[in-house]
Protein backbone atom coordinates (compact mmCIF):
# COMPACT_ATOMS: atom_id res chain seq x y z
CA UNK A 1 0.00 0.00 0.00
CA UNK A 2 2.97 2.41 0.54
CA UNK A 3 4.25 1.88 -2.81
CA UNK A 4 1.01 3.06 -4.22
CA UNK A 5 0.79 5.48 -2.60
CA UNK A 6 4.75 6.88 -3.11
CA UNK A 7 3.92 5.77 -6.96
CA UNK A 8 0.66 8.01 -7.05
CA UNK A 9 2.13 10.94 -5.71
CA UNK A 10 5.11 10.86 -7.46
CA UNK A 11 3.37 10.91 -11.05
CA UNK A 12 1.36 14.04 -9.48
CA UNK A 13 4.77 15.55 -8.18
CA UNK A 14 6.57 14.62 -11.47
CA UNK A 15 7.72 18.09 -13.11
CA UNK A 16 7.04 17.11 -17.10
CA UNK A 17 9.23 19.35 -19.40
CA UNK A 18 7.27 21.39 -21.84
CA UNK A 19 7.27 20.47 -25.11
CA UNK A 20 9.52 23.30 -26.91
CA UNK A 21 8.88 22.49 -30.55
CA UNK A 22 5.17 22.31 -30.08
CA UNK A 23 5.34 25.89 -28.41
CA UNK A 24 7.11 27.11 -30.85
CA UNK A 25 5.04 25.69 -33.91
CA UNK A 26 1.92 27.04 -32.32
CA UNK A 27 3.48 30.49 -32.09
CA UNK A 28 4.65 30.70 -35.43
CA UNK A 29 1.66 29.46 -37.24
CA UNK A 30 -0.55 31.65 -35.28
CA UNK A 31 2.04 34.97 -34.91
CA UNK A 32 4.27 34.61 -37.11
CA UNK A 33 2.54 33.38 -40.36
CA UNK A 34 -0.50 35.27 -40.25
CA UNK A 35 2.03 38.65 -39.86
CA UNK A 36 4.72 38.01 -42.05
CA UNK A 37 3.25 35.80 -44.82
CA UNK A 38 -0.80 37.50 -45.03
CA UNK A 39 -1.38 36.36 -48.29
CA UNK A 40 -0.19 32.72 -48.03
CA UNK A 41 -3.61 30.39 -48.13
CA UNK A 42 -1.47 26.73 -48.09
CA UNK A 43 2.08 25.85 -46.77
CA UNK A 44 3.30 22.30 -46.91
CA UNK A 45 4.78 21.29 -43.52
CA UNK A 46 6.19 17.95 -42.46
CA UNK A 47 4.75 17.04 -38.98
CA UNK A 48 7.86 15.20 -37.62
CA UNK A 49 10.76 17.57 -36.34
CA UNK A 50 13.87 17.74 -38.83
CA UNK A 51 16.85 16.74 -37.04
CA UNK A 52 19.02 18.07 -40.27
CA UNK A 53 17.58 21.42 -40.17
CA UNK A 54 20.91 23.50 -40.74
CA UNK A 55 21.08 25.87 -37.36
CA UNK A 56 24.21 27.46 -37.95
CA UNK A 57 22.13 30.64 -39.18
CA UNK A 58 21.93 31.14 -35.17
CA UNK A 59 25.65 33.00 -35.71
CA UNK A 60 24.08 35.77 -37.49
CA UNK A 61 21.66 36.36 -34.10
CA UNK A 62 23.33 39.86 -33.10
CA UNK A 63 22.20 40.37 -30.20
CA UNK A 64 22.74 37.12 -28.38
CA UNK A 65 26.54 36.43 -26.91
CA UNK A 66 28.92 34.76 -28.96
CA UNK A 67 29.66 31.85 -26.67
CA UNK A 68 25.79 31.48 -26.63
CA UNK A 69 26.10 30.85 -30.40
CA UNK A 70 28.47 28.02 -30.35
CA UNK A 71 26.87 26.41 -27.80
CA UNK A 72 23.94 25.99 -29.70
CA UNK A 73 25.50 25.13 -32.96
CA UNK A 74 27.28 22.83 -31.39
CA UNK A 75 24.34 21.47 -29.01
CA UNK A 76 23.27 17.98 -30.63
CA UNK A 77 19.69 18.29 -31.00
CA UNK A 78 17.33 15.92 -29.64
CA UNK A 79 15.15 12.94 -31.18
CA UNK A 80 12.93 13.36 -34.12
CA UNK A 81 9.26 13.90 -32.84
CA UNK A 82 5.62 14.29 -33.60
CA UNK A 83 4.33 17.75 -33.89
CA UNK A 84 0.71 19.06 -34.30
CA UNK A 85 -0.75 21.50 -35.74
CA UNK A 86 -3.63 23.87 -34.47
CA UNK A 87 -6.00 25.49 -36.08
CA UNK A 88 -4.84 28.57 -38.01
CA UNK A 89 -6.98 29.05 -41.27
CA UNK A 90 -4.03 27.80 -43.29
CA UNK A 91 -4.51 24.59 -45.48
CA UNK A 92 -1.23 22.29 -44.06
CA UNK A 93 -0.35 20.18 -47.44
CA UNK A 94 2.23 17.46 -47.50
CA UNK A 95 5.84 18.16 -48.38
CA UNK A 96 6.45 17.99 -51.95
CA UNK A 97 9.92 18.23 -54.19
CA UNK A 98 8.35 20.31 -57.06
CA UNK A 99 5.94 22.67 -55.32
CA UNK A 100 5.82 26.25 -54.94
CA UNK A 101 4.42 26.76 -51.84
CA UNK A 102 5.96 27.95 -48.71
CA UNK A 103 7.86 24.81 -46.97
CA UNK A 104 8.08 24.84 -43.49
CA UNK A 105 10.56 22.55 -41.16
CA UNK A 106 10.58 22.06 -37.43
CA UNK A 107 14.91 21.52 -35.90
CA UNK A 108 14.40 19.44 -32.18
CA UNK A 109 15.35 21.32 -29.40
CA UNK A 110 18.51 22.12 -28.31
CA UNK A 111 19.04 22.56 -24.39
CA UNK A 112 21.91 24.80 -23.91
CA UNK A 113 22.50 25.30 -19.70
CA UNK A 114 18.98 25.94 -18.56
CA UNK A 115 17.19 27.67 -22.13
CA UNK A 116 16.04 25.61 -24.95
CA UNK A 117 16.30 26.63 -28.75
CA UNK A 118 14.52 25.51 -31.68
CA UNK A 119 14.36 26.29 -35.04
CA UNK A 120 11.90 27.06 -37.82
CA UNK A 121 12.97 27.62 -41.16
CA UNK A 122 10.42 28.78 -43.47
CA UNK A 123 11.70 28.27 -47.34
CA UNK A 124 10.63 29.03 -50.72
CA UNK A 125 11.89 27.36 -53.71
CA UNK A 126 14.32 29.75 -55.30
CA UNK A 127 13.16 32.41 -53.21
CA UNK A 128 14.24 32.86 -49.79
CA UNK A 129 14.53 31.15 -46.86
CA UNK A 130 13.15 32.47 -42.94
CA UNK A 131 15.15 31.31 -40.02
CA UNK A 132 12.89 31.84 -36.76
CA UNK A 133 15.20 30.79 -33.49
CA UNK A 134 12.92 30.80 -30.46
CA UNK A 135 14.97 31.04 -27.40
CA UNK A 136 12.33 28.85 -24.24
CA UNK A 137 12.78 29.33 -20.47
CA UNK A 138 12.87 26.17 -18.45
CA UNK A 139 9.41 26.35 -17.77
CA UNK A 140 8.26 26.86 -21.71
CA UNK A 141 7.87 30.44 -21.82
CA UNK A 142 9.89 32.08 -25.21
CA UNK A 143 12.23 34.81 -23.53
CA UNK A 144 13.60 35.58 -27.18
CA UNK A 145 13.02 34.78 -30.98
CA UNK A 146 15.83 35.64 -33.59
CA UNK A 147 14.46 35.85 -37.31
CA UNK A 148 17.34 35.99 -40.12
CA UNK A 149 16.65 35.56 -43.52
CA UNK A 150 18.26 34.65 -46.70
CA UNK A 151 17.53 35.32 -50.44
CA UNK A 152 18.57 32.21 -52.84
Amino acid sequence: MLLFVYFLFSAFVAEQKPDYEQLAVEHFFLNALPENYPDLKSVEFNPRTDTSLYIGIVMTCKHWEEETKKKIYDQLPEKSRSLRISESGIKIKKVRNWSNRLNIAVSPSRQVGNKHYVSISAYKKLRFVDHYIFEFNQEGRIIDICKTSEVI
